[in-house]
């Protein structure tokens, strides 16, 4: 009963007005209610009677992350490490925030941190390397986590991340043995073989990795992104195609928003010779991720195959100035001005 719980808080801070939990504790009821600028002020307000209250400053930096605001969370977040340096969730909070406020270095730190305090621990390793990963920096990731590796960790997580780090990094083959380690240990991680197939399908190794999608998805019904995958392959390779539809609607199912997923039953309408179909489809995905290259050069190939030219050639070129190094597009627009 939120609403009688607000009210009597309401009231019981006009009567006590320097209680600095009773702001705290009204700031939580605003908070659950949605009311995040009340549940901001009256934080504040507790943290102003009481200025090392830690639970409010940590609420602060929660409710300044969830209004977008970066540098009111991380005076927040940092305040209340000053008073618990202990504390490992406000580090991870302050390694996103700086994150996303590209202070990768900053970022960095707080997870080096964290590793300080429990080398043992795979998380923040895993956290750390992830960062690096983002930033298209594989080497840094592998260094990390090579890292927890000499700690003695032996954690799937872990395995995952240096599959990941090693194909980025261009070394299959190292890829696919830290992929199998991290089976080794939990052979019913559907991630697992999900990031095995995607590994596969990189190396050309096509039977390999829908073998691996199969798995997946057995193991995670709604694993919408094995069946989006696993279709959209279908369709690339122009076979298949009725599955191929089949799986890609079953992905729709689950994320009925998800834009690459509707351009990929597109790409399989255009590769059944559905074209009507195909624009209806791509247009939303389009609509829905306006900046993808992918989604553009293909709604280009339809509109092309309808006769539309000009629209084909717009979309190409938008594509392209996205994405300038897909020599494919290029010519395309070249050969049809």
């Amino acid at each position: 009963k939120m609403g009688e719980a607000l009210s009597i808080y309401e009231k019981l801070v006009e009567k006590e007005k320097n209680s600095s939990l009773l702001y705290f504790n009204l700031g939580v009821i605003y908070s659950r209610l949605g009311k995040l600028d009340s549940a901001i002020a009256v934080l504040n307000k507790a943290v102003s009677i009481e200025p090392d209250y830690l639970e409010a400053l940590i609420g602060l930096g929660v409710l300044y992350e969830m209004k977008d605001n970066p540098p009111q969370a991380i005076a927040n977040f940092e305040r209340a490490l000053k008073i618990d340096p202990l504390n490992a969730n406000i580090y991870y909070s302050l390694g996103r925030l700086y994150y996303r406020a590209k202070k990768i270095d900053d970022a960095a730190g707080q997870y080096e941190l964290l590793v300080k305090l429990n080398p043992k621990d795979p998380a923040p390793y895993i956290e750390w390397a992830g960062l690096y990963i983002n930033q298209k920096r594989p080497k840094d990731a592998l260094n990390i986590l090579n890292k927890a590796l000499s700690e003695g960790i032996d954690d799937t997580e872990v395995y995952l991340a240096l599959g990941f780090a090693y194909g980025e990094d261009s070394k299959s083959n190292e890829a696919i043995k830290y992929y199998n380690l991290a089976l080794e240990m939990s052979p019913d991680d559907a991630r697992a073989h999900f990031y095995l197939a995607i590994q596969y399908d990189k190396m050309k190794e096509r039977e390999m990795a829908r073998l691996e999608l199969k798995k997946a998805i057995g193991l995670e019904p709604k694993f919408s992104d094995a069946y989006n995958y696993l279709g959209y392959m279908y369709a690339e390779e122009g076979v298949n195609l009725d599955e191929a539809i089949t799986l890609i609607r079953k992905a729709i199912e689950i994320e009925p928003s998800n834009g690459a997923y509707i351009d990929s039953l597109g790409w399989a309408y255009f590769q059944s010779g559905m074209t009507d179909e195909a624009l209806i489809e791509l247009e939303k995905a389009a609509g829905l991720e306006p900046d993808d290259p992918t989604i553009n050069d293909h709604l280009g190939d339809a509109y092309f195959k309808k006769g539309l030219k000009v629209k084909a050639r717009s979309a190409w070129e938008k594509s392209l100035k996205i994405n300038p190094k897909q020599e494919g597009v290029r010519n395309k627009i070249k050969k049809n001005r």
